[in-house]
């Protein structure tokens, strides 16, 4: 697997939180993946807006106004994605914001309406 970031490679490693892949060019480069599925490499930033992307969303179903699965289908209906491609970890800097600002708008207006 190549660095989408550096071009360099990626290593698996182990830290405290399991298995990952991380880009040999560390720290440098701080690219890096888990290695659970239906996850994308991701520098700081990205790491960062993912982390606000899910605090946003998991708002909405831990609420119990959707579940979890349910409020995937609805985040990709409103961003115009496929199911298979609604998932956190795969989007990039533009999804992720576009995430956020849906999941705010859902919580600040009148849901049942949205």
């Amino acid at each position: 697997m190549k660095c989408p970031d550096c071009g360099s490679n990626m290593e698996k490693r182990y830290g405290k939180f399991g298995k990952f892949w991380a880009c040999v060019s560390y720290p440098e480069c701080d690219c890096c993946i888990s290695t659970k599925p239906n996850r994308t490499p991701a520098n700081k930033e990205l790491r960062q807006l993912r982390k606000q992307a899910h605090e946003a969303f998991d708002v909405i179903w831990r609420s119990g106004m959707m579940g979890r699965s349910e409020a995937y289908v609805w985040l990709g209906n409103k961003m115009g994605l496929p199911r298979h491609e609604t998932h956190i970890g795969l989007f990039d800097k533009r999804k992720c914001a576009y995430s956020i600002e849906i999941c705010h708008k859902y919580m600040a207006n009148d849901f049942r309406t949205w």
